[in-house]
């Protein structure tokens, strides 16, 4: 088991990976500009299940999904009925 400790206000310490601030990535290199859908689908190696597109990716082979409540075209559609309310 990988002890997780969390430093309230300050970031997260993970055995064998180390400390990470809050507002920190620890991606080298190109992996910085990658999007976590996109090193998701490479390690994937299989099908993804993209049936709720834009709210919900699951990614079969690896047993991740990853989710949002709102995606930008929601976000948008909802400042437009604030400005004419």
């Amino acid at each position: 088991m990988i002890p997780i400790n969390l430093n309230p206000l300050q970031g997260i310490d993970i055995g064998n990976v180390g400390s990470i601030n809050f507002g920190q990535s620890k991606l080298r290199g190109s992996q910085k500009d990658r999007s976590n859908r996109e090193l998701l689908t490479e390690n994937n190696a299989g099908e993804i299940d993209d049936t709720d597109a834009d709210h919900c990716y699951a990614f079969v082979n690896i047993s991740v999904g990853i989710w949002r409540e709102m995606s930008e075209k929601d976000v948008e559609d909802l400042l437009m009925s604030a400005r004419f309310y």
